[in-house]
């Protein structure tokens, strides 16, 4: 009879930057060490990762994730190995297997998941959700979507912190896998108690000063870029995908319009309209080639396609200017020798300056406004307010009419009367010909006319 093969136990552990697998360790009594794996003959600790059982059955090695736990790994390493002893010696009949076509396997559920992501969400969505969904299929011990419990999935949440993640990354990742496990009838499988908590932080955003330096480094054609995405607080992918035509320069507003043949679709599938200041207006003007088409984008690429690179252009600008993060250099030499370029040796980006900042400069309420939900407007019959939207409801505002809202419930500025005239009549804002905030710093939505 042929010899069976041994059932190895081994641990999936990260090793100069990279996911190996690694031989768990055993003591002399043959029971297993905690955390302790053998990587290049030698003993090494490594407390992230699961385990995984690997066998050769006809010729095929087969891998089965058995959790992070080594004792339980261990326990299904020596009930694996009898099990194939068991079949090699005629005990059990693998002749007829059963059969369970009501059921779903995790690895289905989580294949169907993935594909559905791809195509019905955005790219950086699939992004985010794909990482999640496999690192879950290769630590979840069970076959079956029935059989997956509130223990594995604490099991998971305890899993990340080992390998470096945080509050807010697991509660995301919880929130993806609750969602798959509902389609399938597994829900509420987790109490108040069980979620993780987290901090929330304020959102930073740029001062003044730090601004005025980054547009003082730019170009001519550079300052008009990120002027654009801190007058309108549009986002990144915005930004780009606007043209010609979606600028408004008789009301004084930049529509958001799906643009299918770049594969570009609002935010929530709703495109609408934001007002932005004249002075932005008359900027675009300038900025206006004399051969621009109205289909053409605003800030085109070489190709005469939108710019992808809005995002690097922005971190040259703080290289060159010497505003970015200090620890940024052009090439970076890894743990294991690799040498990557235009890398951060604080990771591999630097932290220092983003695009949606620029939304935050002009979002940000102050803490005694920011949960405030007003019925009507200042001016007596104007229409009501969303919630932590800053124009009526048949307008979509963006980001720049927040700050209106504020500006035009402080009664110690002075222009605050213009501009909810404005807002109430024509759903717009016209800058006022004179006027000065005497209230609170940086409350007035004109304290942007510094920057020409």
């Amino acid at each position: 009879m042929p010899r069976v093969g041994r059932v190895k136990l081994l641990k999936k552990i990260k090793h100069n930057d990279n996911w190996i697998f690694a031989a768990a360790l055993f003591d002399s009594k043959g029971r297993v060490r905690r955390d302790h794996v053998t990587v290049g003959g030698g003993d090494q600790l490594h407390p992230e990762g699961v385990h995984f059982l690997q066998w050769w059955n006809a010729g095929v090695r087969t891998h089965e994730a058995v959790g992070p736990d080594a004792f339980v790994a261990s326990e299904r390493a020596r009930k694996k190995q009898a099990e194939l002893s068991a079949v090699r010696s005629g005990v059990i009949d693998t002749t007829k297997e059963i059969e369970h076509p009501s059921r779903v396997t995790v690895k289905n559920a989580l294949g169907k998941y993935e594909d559905y992501i791809r195509y019905h969400r955005s790219l950086r969505t699939f992004r985010t959700y794909r990482p999640i969904l496999r690192s879950f299929g290769e630590f979840c011990p069970h076959t079956y979507v029935d059989q997956v419990d509130r223990a594995a999935l604490m099991d998971f949440a305890t899993l990340c912190p080992k390998a470096g993640q945080n509050g807010k990354t697991i509660y995301n990742k919880l929130v993806v896998l609750c969602q798959l496990l509902k389609q399938h009838g597994r829900s509420k499988l987790l109490t108040a108690s069980d979620w993780p908590s987290f901090v929330e932080t304020v959102r930073p955003i740029y001062e003044d000063a730090e601004l005025a330096a980054l547009f003082k480094a730019c170009a001519p054609h550079e300052e008009m870029r990120f002027k654009f995405y801190l007058m309108s607080g549009f986002r990144d992918a915005e930004g780009r995908a606007v043209t010609w035509r979606d600028v408004d320069f008789r009301h004084t507003g930049v529509r958001v319009t799906a643009k299918p043949h770049w594969g570009f679709h609002p935010k929530n599938w709703e495109e609408r309209e934001v007002p932005v200041p004249g002075k932005l207006i008359a900027m675009l003007q300038k900025f206006k080639p004399a051969a621009a088409s109205p289909d053409d984008p605003v800030f085109p690429s070489t190709t005469g396609r939108p710019d992808g690179a809005m995002l690097e252009k922005l971190k040259a600008v703080a290289w060159r200017g010497e505003l970015n993060c200090g620890h940024c250099t052009v090439k970076h030499t890894l743990a294991h020798g690799t040498i990557k370029t235009n890398r951060c040796a604080a990771g591999p980006y630097c932290t220092r300056w983003f695009l949606h900042k620029f939304r935050h400069y002009l979002r940000d309420p102050p803490p005694a406004r920011r949960d405030r939900h007003p019925h009507t407007s200042a001016v007596d019959g104007a229409p009501r307010y969303r919630k932590h939207d800053g124009l009526p409801e048949r307008r979509h505002s963006g980001l720049f009419g927040s700050r209106l809202r504020w500006a035009s419930n402080s009664r110690s500025c002075a222009i605050s009367k213009p501009l909810s005239f404005n807002i109430q009549r024509y759903g717009m804002v016209t800058a006022p010909q004179a006027g000065t905030c005497t209230g609170r710093d940086k409350m007035c939505a004109w304290s942007l006319l510094h920057l020409e």
